[in-house]
């Protein structure tokens, strides 16, 4: 039952990630204009981030699931309760919508040469980034910690928790 429900919450993820990005390609598919307005690119920054981040931190959750299916399986209905459940994706939530609000906010506030049209469909903070008139050294470096937070150290965790699993087996 857990993992139907980290399931249920991937699918939400997944399909909000989607509709922030989609609907603007295909509108740019239909005529000779590729680019998104400063308030749509506005809006799907902070969606694209956030539902990023909620990704990858679910997907460690459910790692997590597996590993104490698998390695502790007497003991997986206490350790994955639905209490605990509902807080490790309140965890996965808050972590993707708290980055999408400090990395988006402080991407949206550099300062613009004047340019208002994002010639893309698809707006992400290294391409915002390089349309500021200002020293970006700092962003760049907030963005760096941000991708090692939400995507490397999930990425060891999953390895890990997969890693258990290999080793549990074998002993079987």
């Amino acid at each position: 039952t857990p993992m139907y429900f980290f399931l249920s919450h991937l699918s939400i993820v997944d399909l909000c990630f989607t509709t922030s990005v989609v609907p603007q390609l295909l509108w740019n598919l239909r005529g000779p204009a590729k680019t998104i307005t400063a308030l749509g690119c506005v809006v799907q920054l902070y969606l694209a981030l956030a539902m990023g981040g909620v990704e990858c931190v679910l997907l460690v959750v459910m790692a997590f699931d597996r590993c104490a299916a698998v390695c502790k399986p007497l003991h997986y209905a206490t350790v994955m309760n639905p209490r605990v459940c509902r807080g490790l994706t309140g965890v996965a939530w808050m972590c993707g919508i708290g980055n999408a609000l400090i990395l988006s906010t402080v991407t949206v506030l550099l300062p613009r040469c004047g340019n208002k049209r994002i010639y893309n469909f698809f707006c992400e903070v290294p391409s915002m980034i390089k349309l500021a008139c200002v020293d970006v050294h700092a962003n760049e470096v907030q963005v760096f910690i941000a991708s090692l937070v939400l995507l490397y150290i999930p990425l060891s965790f999953i390895v890990t928790s997969y890693g258990l699993i290999v080793r549990a087996v074998v002993k079987i």
